[in-house]
């Protein structure tokens, strides 16, 4: 399984690597390498969480690099809407070896989305 987007740098890389390939067919191994390595970096398996409740899983493979606390467990809107003020925040860094996808560690709607340029 494939990341969403995956085809974006992939096909057009496979692409001049054929025509390179049907000129000069060594000079396509460099983009067959390219196309085998951004197949790698796309992959997206599937995961799934633990059942225990207790447990806070990471949004990203990788080495956690920073972060705070937060309350585990069920909340109440109000206990969540107390982290607007003050908000939880997690830093994951990725390296180029790990699955580049970001998850929702736990249940929940996305009301609203805005983006801060």
């Amino acid at each position: 399984m494939l990341a969403p987007g995956w085809y974006k740098p992939t096909l057009p890389t496979a692409a001049i690597g054929l025509a390179v390939g049907y000129l000069e067919p060594l000079a396509s191994i460099p983009f067959a390498l390219a196309v085998g390595f951004l197949l790698f970096f796309h992959r997206n398996p599937d995961r799934r969480p633990p059942e225990d409740p207790s447990l806070a899983v990471s949004p990203a493979d990788g080495r956690l690099a920073g972060g705070r606390v937060m309350h585990v467990g069920p909340m109440t809107d109000e206990e969540m809407m107390s982290y607007i003020d003050d908000p939880v925040g997690v830093s994951v860094f990725m390296s180029p070896l790990d699955v580049h996808v970001n998850r929702a560690p736990y249940d929940g709607k996305l009301r609203e989305v805005e983006r801060i340029r």
